[in-house]
């Protein structure tokens, strides 16, 4: 080995992270930014809100490290999901929760499951901790191929399944069922990523008092408006939630967000209505866009929708010139020619719907 001035960090770096490629993070220095399926609403936006959170701030201490344990926020967000505080972990967005889920039980050459297309976290997860990583891809109708997932699982001897639901990016919910199956016919641990799930109506989080293995992740980020302070769960068995906190950084979680998710949980009557309408738009732009003739539009339970055309670059470069950063999939497999639009406000989802009417009919 190369020492001193001859000294190379690459002989020292794990050679399976040698090509391996980080997720790269889009510029978004656009007008209108519609790529990552962010709220339209900051949490300061709600004046009764806004006063609530700067009553609370009136008691922050940067100068002390936060609660480890995130205390308080557990116990607002156990009322919320309706399950016990000791049932929940707190992390730096579900991101640094399936990094925990990664750390705590998955080994160099351990299986991995996941539907595909799907969050691209999974597959990053795995291959960070040098695991084996199997995407499941969905029917040609754009549906889970739960029976496949099943038999991949148990093929491979899977440690971990990942289910999305709604699935990230195509919208679609896996049915109780099917989730169910899943669990009782495989021998992983079943993580259910219910990320958007305020924007359907059905949670898999009463499954965690029925199976051990099961561990739900649920987010701040969308419904809350909260992406920019970095809030996630994890709802699981409480010796599930043991062994996730002996891989937890001790301070993971930093105070301010951890204040501020407590209060705007404390009072969610305030921000929930503004879900609703999100909902109510997504619907109206569904049937606004199946009503052009040449797009192919999925449907969806989140705040966002997958369209595909056959002039989805010419779509992407007209989004980008005027000023809107859009979800471009390429020709990525599996999403070829697919664009991703979040359901924002009123004013920009009639932008998108005047836009792309005039792409496709000069196609």
């Amino acid at each position: 080995m190369p020492s001193g001035g001859d000294f190379m960090i690459e002989t020292m770096i794990k050679p399976h992270l040698k090509d391996f490629q980080n997720y790269a993070i889009a510029d978004n220095d656009y007008d209108t930014v519609i790529n990552a399926n962010e709220s339209p609403y900051n949490c300061f936006d709600n004046p009764e809100l806004k006063e609530k959170l700067y009553q609370a701030l009136e008691t922050y201490k940067s100068n002390v490290y936060p609660d480890g344990a995130s205390t308080a926020l557990r116990q607002s967000a156990s009322n919320f999901f309706e399950v016990e505080p000791d049932e929940l972990i707190c992390g730096n967005g579900s991101d640094e929760v399936i990094a925990m889920i990664y750390s705590c039980f998955i080994s160099k050459g351990d299986s991995v499951v996941a539907t595909y297309p799907s969050f691209d976290m999974y597959t990053i997860g795995a291959k960070i901790a040098g695991a084996n990583f199997y995407p499941v891809p969905d029917t040609d109708a754009r549906t889970v191929d739960i029976n496949k997932v099943i038999n991949v699982a148990l093929e491979t001897d899977a440690k971990l399944i990942f289910l999305c639901t709604p699935n990230n990016p195509t919208g679609y919910m896996i049915p109780e069922k099917e989730i169910k199956k899943v669990i009782d016919k495989t021998n992983a641990i079943v993580v259910i990523d219910e990320a958007y799930i305020e924007f359907s109506d059905r949670t898999s989080i009463p499954f965690i008092r029925e199976y051990e293995q099961v561990i739900v992740l649920r987010t701040m980020s969308k419904a809350f408006g909260f992406a920019g302070l970095r809030v996630g769960f994890a709802a699981a068995s409480k010796k599930m939630i043991e062994y996730l906190n002996k891989v937890k950084q001790p301070y993971n979680l930093n105070s301010l967000s951890q204040l501020l998710a407590k209060t705007t949980l404390d009072n969610r009557h305030l921000v929930l209505p503004l879900v609703d309408e999100i909902k109510n738009r997504r619907d109206l732009l569904l049937e606004e866009l199946k009503a052009i003739e040449g797009l192919t539009v999925y449907d969806s339970e989140a705040n966002f929708i997958l369209i595909k055309t056959e002039q989805a670059k010419a779509l992407y470069d007209a989004f980008i010139e005027e000023g809107i950063l859009v979800k471009y999939y390429g020709q990525k497999p599996g999403l070829q020619n697919c664009i991703r639009l979040t359901v924002t406000t009123e004013e920009i989802n009639n932008r998108l719907i005047e836009i792309i009417e005039r792409v496709i009919h000069h196609a």
